[in-house]
């Protein structure tokens, strides 16, 4: 079974497929339970002047291309 799921995955990533069509798989087998979920977009970090929290700036390591308050 787990076999099965990671070999269509990696058919996928053979065939050049978008990463649209990849999925994400949970397994339980103590339970007949299978979760395909879609994965998340990366998160993009910016830099910026001021940061409430922090109480000053923020350089993101690697620098970001976009800079924005």
């Amino acid at each position: 079974m787990v076999v099965g799921a990671v070999g269509i995955e990696v058919i996928k990533y053979l065939l050049g497929k978008k990463a649209s069509a990849f999925k994400n798989v949970t397994i339980n087998l103590a339970l007949p339970l299978w979760i395909f979920n879609d994965p998340l977009e990366a998160i993009v970090n910016t830099d910026k002047e001021y940061d409430p929290i922090m109480c000053g700036p923020i350089k993101v390591i690697p620098g970001s291309k976009n800079n924005s308050t």
